[in-house]
């Protein structure tokens, strides 16, 4: 092999391996990528969700209901600031979505336009996407949002209180994240 092939090959066999170790990551920069933090789930798993991004905020799945609490330890849903989503059973009816949404019937047809006749005064919602789910939001008050959405025939509400107290980008990230698998 002639010196100049070798001198080729190795520049070729350089090339490869510094593209190589690009690709897995190995740019020597000392910084790690951030773990995957693992969803968290209703027991039933119709209702998952990325746990926040806030220190001192714990997420957790409501035992044998299809709710999640995100919040600071100690605190729950009524004290403080957190997210709840609160969805409905997936079998049988569920008395505080049979109070806000009357039409909802459990293995029926139910969606966005009906659960916004149920909530009542149209102009207080506005529909909204997050994460690629249609939401209509309602501000309760200058420190709390609601957001309704219906998922398969299923009503969910996902309620955010002490906006003021939480970071912004952290929750809509969070939002985004939630999984409906009903």
């Amino acid at each position: 092999m002639s010196k100049n092939l070798k001198k080729l090959l190795v520049a070729v066999m350089v090339v490869i391996m510094a593209l190589a170790f690009a690709a897995c990551g190995g740019g020597g920069s000392g910084e790690e990528e951030p773990a995957e933090v693992p969803a968290v789930s209703t027991d039933s798993g119709a209702i998952s969700v990325t746990p926040l991004d806030i220190p001192d905020y714990i997420t957790e799945a409501e035992a044998g209901k299809e709710r999640i609490l995100m919040a600071k330890e100690g605190d729950g849903a009524g004290s403080g600031a957190y997210v709840y989503i609160d969805g409905s059973k997936t079998e049988g009816e569920d008395i505080t979505w049979e109070m806000r949404c009357p039409s909802w019937k459990s293995g029926e047809e139910y969606t966005l336009d009906m659960m916004l006749a149920d909530l009542g005064d149209e102009s207080e919602y506005t529909k909204t996407t997050i994460g690629g789910q249609e939401y209509l939001a309602y501000e309760a008050n200058s420190t709390s949002m609601n957001y309704y959405t219906v998922a398969n025939n299923h009503p969910v509400l996902v309620q955010v209180v002490g906006t003021d107290e939480m970071d912004e980008e952290a929750v809509m990230n969070a939002i985004k994240s939630i999984k409906y698998n009903y």
